[in-house]
């Protein structure tokens, strides 16, 4: 980030120099150069850093995905069984009630 904050100063320092009159060819420095393959090389850093992130956030969405799906799963069987145990517990008092109606 700082080499970029220098970018910017040279470039209005430039212009500066360019508007106050300077009419002499101005040709790039090594310095320059360095600095811009500096912010070139700090943008690539950052561009590889970000496109990390994204994948990551991939790949954690499908892992978040797929749990989702388990948990859903197990939901439904949790729902099937829950069925069946109403039905067989609503089976049971059917047949007390009628076990206690013959006895009377």
């Amino acid at each position: 980030m700082k080499a970029a904050e220098e970018a910017k100063k040279d470039a209005e320092n430039g212009n500066k120099n360019e508007s106050a009159g300077s009419e002499s060819d101005e040709e790039l420095s090594k310095e320059d150069f360095k600095r811009i393959k500096a912010l070139f090389a700090e943008q690539e850093a950052d561009i590889e850093k970000l496109q990390k992130d994204v994948d990551d956030a991939k790949f954690q969405s499908e892992e978040l995905k797929k749990e989702m799906k388990k948990q859903e799963d197990q939901i439904k069987i949790v729902r099937i069984e829950l069925t069946k145990q109403v039905r067989e517990n609503q089976d049971t008092v059917k047949r007390y009630r009628k076990m206690i109606d013959d006895e009377k």
